[in-house]
C-alpha cells in the first residue's frame, strides 16, 4: 500500500512540473500545447484527432492524446491513455518523457482499479518511473532479466 502511495505521490509532483512544461511549449509556439496549457481540453482533443486520422504514427499526437485523460483524471479514458503513451513508448523508446507520462496513466489507472489489477498497474507504473529515472533500465525489468519491455496484463 506504501508503494502506491509513493506512486500516486509522486504523480502528483509530476503534473505540478507538466504544468510549467506546457507553458514553455506554448510560448515557443506549439498549439496543442498552448491549448492544453489554457486548459482548453476538448480544442486540444479535436486538433489531435484530426493530425492522428491525417498520420496514425504522429508521436506528438499520440503523446499529447495520451497526457489529457491523465491531466484532467477522466477515469473511463485511462486505458486510451495508456494505448497512445504505449505507441509513443513503442516509436520512441529513448524518450524518458513518454515512460513518465506512461507511468502516471498507469498510476492514476491503479489508484482507481480494484485490488488484482491495481497490483498490475502499480507494478507497470513503478517499471515506467525508472526507465524515467534511468534510462538503462529499460534493459532490466523488476526480476533483473532483460525485458525490453513493461507490459501489465491486467491494464
Amino acid at each position: 500500500m506504501k508503494r502506491i502511495l509513493r506512486v500516486l505521490a509522486s504523480a502528483a509532483v509530476g503534473l505540478a512540473v507538466a504544468a510549467s512544461a506546457f507553458a514553455a511549449e506554448a510560448e515557443a509556439g506549439v498549439p496543442v500545447a498552448g491549448l492544453i496549457a489554457a486548459g482548453q481540453y476538448a480544442a486540444a482533443e479535436a486538433l489531435l484527432s484530426e493530425r492522428l486520422a491525417r498520420d496514425p504514427a504522429d508521436i506528438e499526437a499520440h503523446y499529447y492524446s495520451g497526457m489529457i485523460p491523465v491531466l484532467t483524471e477522466t477515469v473511463d479514458r485511462y486505458d486510451a491513455a495508456i494505448a497512445h503513451l504505449q505507441r509513443c513508448v513503442a516509436l520512441q523508446p529513448a524518450v524518458s518523457n513518454h515512460h513518465l507520462w506512461l507511468a502516471r496513466a498507469n498510476g492514476l489507472k491503479a489508484r482507481d482499479a480494484g485490488v488484482f489489477s491495481a497490483l498490475g498497474c502499480v507494478r507497470t507504473a513503478k517499471a515506467e518511473y525508472l526507465r524515467r529515472m534511468f534510462p538503462l533500465w529499460s534493459q532490466i525489468n523488476t526480476t533483473g532479466k532483460y525485458s525490453g519491455e513493461a507490459t501489465c496484463v491486467s491494464c
